[in-house]
């Protein structure tokens, strides 16, 4: 992934539901299919939005498999990476002395 060469602030940027930033940041990356760079969107949330958003991308699978006969695989390895991450977060929180999140 690129990183971005300014410092100032993203071109786009919103917030969902105050936990939640989406940007544009100018940063890229590659198309899986040519290799060209492409504008990369990014995500940052706290773990309890991680792990809703996990378990929703994996509820979406289940029923994609019951539905669908010649079904890919889902969001199933979004939604695993995403709840990892949520883990490994509140671990990190955990660890810092972060109040817990009672959202989650």
């Amino acid at each position: 992934m690129s990183d971005r060469t300014d410092s100032t602030q993203p071109p786009w940027h919103w917030i969902i539901e105050q936990a939640t930033v989406v940007e544009l940041d100018g940063s890229t990356l590659p198309d899986p299919e040519s290799g060209e760079p492409r504008t990369a969107i990014v995500v940052r949330m706290p773990a309890f939005v991680a792990e809703h958003l996990a378990a929703a991308l994996r509820a979406w699978s289940q029923v994609g498999q019951l539905v669908i006969d010649a079904w890919s695989g889902g969001e199933t390895e979004t939604a695993s990476t995403l709840l990892a991450a949520a883990q490994v977060a509140r671990r990190h929180d955990d660890a810092a002395g972060a109040a817990p999140n009672d959202q989650g």
